[in-house]
């Protein structure tokens, strides 16, 4: 660090670009290469001190095994994951500097100025920084020996342990106090995104700097997770035979919205509902729901997508959505899909996982923009369904517009087509005549590739995809759908 401080002076004036930047700090980022040897390893013995907290805590649990190393082959991941995060780590740090000197050429300052600042920005390194950094490392790799423990023994669930004192985050951007206790299945981020405390995967606000650490939970007995719940908390947990109260997933406030909206069509639909020889708009009404359930009743819910895309499900595990890929078939438009989904199903904006999957009903038809590979879903996944006709987000003016709302495909009502197309809805006798491009479902809870009941291709997907979904006993089958 010295040396490029000396670097500087000798080169006389404030570097007004990178290519001398990056000559005047040549020794620095030549201990890149030094930094990631001893971090990766450093690493293993900090997973290693990870395991073998995983197998005491299990162990206390009263689960009878013995502390076994880990596999070569998982020290080599570890060790190539620490060469490459703190890569990641030594060129933000070479940034940091590169931007003190751009600073210092911006404001006008003196080479000797210039210096001092420089020896300023290292010596608070020497001081803070890489303190941080090694607290980082090494906290991050103890977390992910102890994930990796977890795996390899089958432990279904595990929960967020926080520091628990006033220096725990707990900002706009990362809050770890609303994290600690929370609880998720192994494999599956937490609410946060990442799949263990320090995980370099996720958002570097949540992870620099994090001292919270992770710890294998076993199931009480009697008692079994929520149903359809991404991540949960001790306080969730219900008893086995307990009756699940049935989950409500649109908001309270918008159905109430859609039912006011409703009222003032009541006087058109006295007219409709004698024509159909009803005596009464409820019957009418009554009546509209009866036929929106024998519609949807036994229809697959699908999702369509592109090849590619199903390849990254199945490397995935689970279905994503566009605000964790950023991408989309359809409407990119995060802001506009978060006030949607806040406005309907009282999603927070910032929720990142705990948000709908979205598909469609019966033939994909018009749906096929989104792609032309069909998985059709599971039948236990219509409980935790949602359905409307058309595309909600069209339909509904992006949540500002309450002429209809998403309904429990269990439950099926009049409310999931807009009061302008009852009059229509009674002489649909099967869905291929709903008048829309395509009837959308919305499936909470998230999406598994557990969930897949088979895959619909229309030409032969490669080999590739096809080993995959062999390997996860998934069916697929070769067919024109019309």
């Amino acid at each position: 660090m010295d040396s490029s401080v000396r670097q500087l002076e000798k080169h006389g004036r404030v570097p007004v670009n990178d290519a001398v930047r990056q000559r005047i700090l040549a020794e620095f980022t030549k201990a890149k290469e030094p930094f990631q040897q001893a971090v990766a390893g450093s690493a293993t013995e900090a997973a290693d001190v990870g395991r073998q907290q995983v197998v005491n805590h299990l162990q206390r649990e009263g689960v009878d095994l013995a502390f076994r190393s880990f596999s070569p082959q998982i020290h080599k991941k570890i060790r190539e994951h620490a060469f490459d995060a703190s890569g990641q780590t030594m060129k933000r740090m070479v940034g940091d500097v590169m931007g003190n000197l751009a600073i210092s050429y911006e404001e006008g300052l003196g080479i000797r100025e210039a210096a001092g600042r420089l020896r300023s920005e290292f010596d608070q390194m020497q001081d803070y920084e890489l303190n941080r950094v090694a607290r980082t490392e090494i906290n991050s790799f103890q977390n992910e020996g102890a994930y990796e423990t977890e795996r390899e023994l089958g432990v279904k669930f595990h929960q967020w342990w926080g520091a628990q004192d006033e220096r725990v985050r707990d900002t706009a951007d990362a809050s770890h106090v609303e994290m600690h206790g929370q609880i998720v299945k192994v494999g599956e981020p937490f609410s946060n995104g990442l799949k263990y405390p320090g995980d370099r995967d996720g958002r570097i606000e949540e992870w620099i700097n994090c001292r919270c650490t992770e710890a294998p939970f076993l199931m009480p007995a009697g008692y079994m997770a929520p149903p359809g719940m991404d991540y949960f908390y001790e306080e969730d947990l219900m008893k086995i035979g307990e009756e699940t109260p049935e989950q409500e997933y649109v908001s309270g406030e918008w159905e109430d919205q859609v039912r006011k909206e409703a009222e003032k069509w009541d006087t058109h639909h006295e007219a409709v509902a004698k024509e159909y020889g009803f005596s009464t708009v409820d019957e009418f009404k009554t009546a509209c729901s009866k036929r929106m359930e024998n519609l949807v009743s036994g229809q697959d819910v699908n999702v369509q997508v592109h090849k590619g895309a199903l390849d990254k499900i199945l490397t995935d595990g689970k279905f994503k959505t566009q605000f964790e890929t950023q991408t989309s078939g359809g409407f990119l438009d995060n802001v506009t899909r978060a006030s949607f989904e806040k406005n309907v199903f009282g999603v927070a904006k910032e929720e990142l996982h705990n948000r709908p999957v979205y598909g469609s009903l019966g033939k994909p038809k018009l749906a096929r923009q989104y792609g032309d590979v069909t998985i059709k879903l599971k039948d236990d996944v219509r409980k935790r369904t949602t359905f409307m006709v058309g595309d909600s987000l069209d339909t509904t003016m992006a949540g500002s517009n309450p002429i209809a709302s998403p309904q429990p495909l269990t439950k099926p009502s009049h409310l999931a087509v807009q009061d302008s197309m009852k009059g229509n809805l009674l002489g649909w006798k099967k869905l291929d005549d709903v008048v829309a491009p395509y009837v959308e479902t919305q499936i909470h809870g998230g999406v598994q590739t557990a969930d897949i009941a088979k895959v619909v291709f229309r030409k032969h997907p490669g080999e590739t995809v096809a080993r995959k979904l062999s390997d996860q006993g998934i069916e697929w089958v070769i067919e024109e759908i019309m």
